[in-house]
């Protein structure tokens, strides 16, 4: 649970159990390698540590002691919706 919402899932499963099922499914020929995870707490620990791009926004750092080896590979200096629109910003300025 969360302050604002409430996760459901199959028993065991993890956010990046259903990424994986998700692309699988509808998104032919993307490669876990394509992928870029974001999140900002200890349930977004499987998207850390299974995908090779993953970034927290700044609140993560909270949870360092929590996540430990999982922690994301990139934090942005903003924390909550600042901090994803900073990753926002920074994808469209690495196109141009």
């Amino acid at each position: 649970a969360s302050s604002i919402h409430v996760h459901v899932r199959k028993r065991g499963w993890q956010k990046a159990d259903a990424l994986r099922e998700v692309v699988s499914r509808t998104c032919r020929g993307v490669q876990v390698s394509d992928i870029l995870t974001v999140g900002d707490s200890p349930n977004d620990k499987s998207l850390f540590s299974a995908f090779p791009v993953s970034v927290g926004v700044a609140n993560v750092i909270k949870y360092e002691e929590e996540l430990g080896e999982e922690m994301p590979q990139f934090i942005t200096s903003q924390a909550e919706a600042d901090g994803f629109m900073e990753i926002v910003n920074r994808l469209i300025a690495l196109r141009s």
